[in-house]
């Protein structure tokens, strides 16, 4: 009777230990957005800024920079599947405005799609002001 007792709380720790483990494994994750632009024109390198949106909530923002600075925005976020926003702005006659061809800039400077977040994740993309942006997400 003592046997089965100590096995039966030997099997519960054992499940519960189980439990936990994979819990901690299935912790937040961390995302990095490295962003860089190239082919700036001489006298058009403007003052920028980066948001991230997940699911249409700001949940990062870089700091004001030279569109000339390589730039890292991270955050943390669960498991999941996400409808990711990363939108560039320039500081242009006194405010802040997407920097989009329909507020006439030479290239749309933003990423928008759905993404499968499984594992911290490095996401780089490359605003080609001659080309448009690319991404690649590791």
């Amino acid at each position: 009777m003592k046997t089965k007792l100590i096995l039966s709380w030997l099997m519960v720790l054992l499940m519960a230990s189980c439990s936990l483990i994979k819990k901690t494994a299935e912790g937040p994750l961390k995302v990095d957005v490295n962003y860089e632009f190239i082919n700036i024109s001489p006298g058009f390198d403007h003052e920028s800024k980066t948001v991230v949106r997940i699911n249409g909530q700001a949940i990062a923002e870089s700091e004001k920079h030279k569109q000339s600075q390589k730039k890292t925005i991270s955050f943390v976020v669960p498991k999941g599947e996400y409808d990711l926003e990363i939108m560039n702005y320039a500081f242009f006659a006194g405010q802040w405005e997407e920097h989009t061809q329909a507020n006439n800039y030479s290239q749309d400077c933003f990423y928008k799609g759905i993404i499968k977040l499984r594992r911290n994740t490095a996401i780089k993309l490359v605003f080609d002001l001659d080309k448009g942006t690319s991404i690649k997400i590791k």
